[in-house]
C-alpha cells in the first residue's frame, strides 16, 4: 500500500492471515523506497517483485531483497519513470513515460533480465500494454519460426500512441503476430484490415488489460479498455473464417453492457492532464468468479457468468482505494480492500 503524507510517499506492506493483518517488519522491504507502482510474483510465487517509479526490487518469500532492477539507460543516461506494470509468469512488462516499454524475464534463479527487442518496437511509442497466458490457444497467433521452439503461451498486448493494437508472443519481440490499426475509435469490430479515417474522432483511453471473465463453470478472455473519463469498453476475441480456405483470423467484437463506471473524474478532463488513479484489477477467484476491479470513487467489479454477458456491477463503498484477491481459512475465495488511506 502507499501513501502521501507532506509530500513524501512510502509504501506498507502487510501480511494477511487468519489472525488478522499486520504491517511486515523486520526484513529488507525499504518503506521509504517510494511509491509502489504495482506488486507481483514470478518464478511460480518464489519471488516477490516491487515495482517502483525508477527501479524494480525483488524479494524471497521471506521479504530478503534479492535484486535491484533500475530504469537507468546505460547507453544515453536516460530515467525513465515507470507508470503501469503487468505480470504473467516469468515475465513482466513495464510501460514507461517516455512511451517505450521494457520486457523483463526471471530466469531459473529468479533474477530478472531484459529481453531484447526488435527496432521496430523501439521506434514505435506506447501507452498501455498487458500480458495474458493464452493457455487454450483461443487467439492463435503463430509466432516466428526461428523461435518457435522457445515460443510459450504468453501474449503482450500493446495500445500504441497512434490508438492501434499490436499482439506479440513472447519471448519474441522481434515482430508483432498480429495488428489493427483503430482500437482507439472503438468500432464494432476490430479486424486487422480495418481502416482508419482522419476525421474520425478517437476515444483517449488510459488502460488496456487482457484477462479472463466468468464463472466455475466456464471463463474466457476478454480484452478490456478504459477511457480517460472512466468509461470500460470490453471486446471479446473470436475467430472468423477466411474464405476459400480452412484458415481463420483473429476479430474483436464490443460487447455491449447494461451499465458504465463513473468515479471521480472531472468532467473537464483535459487530455493533457496527468491523473494518478489506481488500475483495473484482475481477480481469478472470487467465490468462483474470475473478474475485473476498479477502484475509486464509484468501485465497481466487471462481472460474466455463463448464461450472461459481462456486467458492470457496483458495490456499496463511497471509495474504494486498492482490493486483492484474499483466500484464508476465515475468507476462502475472498477479498480484502482498503476504503480510505
Amino acid at each position: 500500500m502507499s501513501t502521501q503524507s507532506e509530500g513524501e510517499q512510502r509504501s506498507t506492506a502487510y501480511s494477511l492471515a487468519s489472525q488478522g493483518m499486520g504491517e511486515v517488519q523486520g526484513t529488507d522491504f525499504d518503506p521509504d523506497a517510494g511509491a509502489t507502482i504495482d506488486v507481483g510474483t514470478l518464478n511460480n510465487g518464489s519471488r516477490i517483485v516491487q515495482v517502483l517509479p525508477s527501479e524494480l526490487r525483488t524479494f524471497d518469500t521471506n521479504f530478503s531483497l534479492a535484486q535491484i532492477f533500475p530504469m537507468t539507460d546505460e547507453d544515453t543516461g536516460a530515467e525513465p519513470r515507470i507508470i503501469s506494470a503487468s505480470f504473467s509468469d516469468p515475465f513482466v512488462l513495464l510501460i514507461r513515460d517516455d512511451e517505450s516499454i521494457l520486457v523483463l524475464r526471471a530466469d531459473e534463479s529468479g533474477d530478472l533480465d531484459e529481453v531484447e527487442q526488435g527496432e521496430n518496437l523501439r521506434q514505435e511509442g506506447f501507452k498501455a500494454g498487458s500480458l495474458s497466458e493464452d493457455a487454450n490457444d483461443v487467439f492463435r497467433l503463430e509466432s516466428d519460426a526461428e523461435i518457435e521452439d522457445d515460443a510459450g503461451n504468453v501474449l503482450m498486448f500493446l495500445l500504441t500512441v497512434a490508438g492501434g493494437l499490436q499482439i506479440f508472443r513472447l519471448p519474441s519481440l522481434a515482430q508483432h503476430v498480429y495488428r489493427a490499426d483503430g482500437i482507439a475509435l472503438l468500432p464494432p469490430f476490430l479486424t486487422p484490415d480495418f481502416s482508419v479515417r482522419r476525421t474520425q474522432a478517437k476515444e483517449v483511453i488510459t488502460e488496456l488489460l487482457v484477462t479472463e471473465l466468468g464463472d466455475a463453470s466456464h471463463k474466457a478472455p476478454y480484452l478490456l479498455l478504459r477511457s480517460a473519463t472512466n468509461d470500460v469498453i470490453i471486446y471479446q476475441p473470436f475467430q472468423s473464417p477466411v474464405a476459400g480456405t480452412r484458415d481463420t483470423i483473429l476479430h474483436f467484437l464490443k460487447i455491449p453492457h447494461p451499465s458504465s463506471s463513473k468515479t471521480y473524474l472531472s468532467s473537464s478532463y483535459d487530455d493533457d492532464e496527468e491523473i494518478r488513479r489506481e488500475p483495473m484489477r484482475a481477480i481469478h477467484d472470487v467465490n468462483g468468479y474470475s473478474t475485473v476491479f476498479l477502484p475509486g470513487g464509484s468501485p465497481t467489479f466487471v462481472i460474466k457468468s455463463a448464461s450472461s454477458p459481462p456486467q458492470l456491477i457496483s458495490i456499496n463503498e463511497e471509495s474504494v482505494q486498492c482490493l486483492s484477491g484474499l483466500n484464508t481459512s476465515t475468507c476462502e475465495r475472498g477479498f480484502a480492500y482498503i476504503d480510505q488511506i
